[in-house]
């Protein structure tokens, strides 16, 4: 992946909550879809994912609440909010 466009978190059927990113061109032919084809999509998305997970940045977390809480300060770091250590 070239750049990452969006940040998302999600937990599976099985329980596993995860993050993945998704590119920056696919990121802007979502934000041109309706709410809930945006969610379709990225229900395609996961699909792939479960596929090929060594093809794909995926971050693996305890719960939804920690994946979200990374994808949010993820988010925040690289618009560049966040101090850098």
């Amino acid at each position: 992946m070239v750049e990452s466009g969006r940040l998302v978190a999600f937990k599976d059927d099985a329980g596993q909550s995860f993050s993945f990113a998704v590119c920056s061109h696919c990121t802007g032919r979502l934000d041109r879809l309706p709410i809930h084809l945006q969610g379709r999509q990225l229900d395609s998305a996961i699909r792939n994912l479960e596929r090929h997970p060594e093809r794909y940045e995926i971050r693996y977390f305890k719960s939804l609440d920690a994946a979200k809480l990374f994808v949010k300060l993820e988010a925040s770091r690289l618009r560049g909010e966040l101090p850098v250590p």
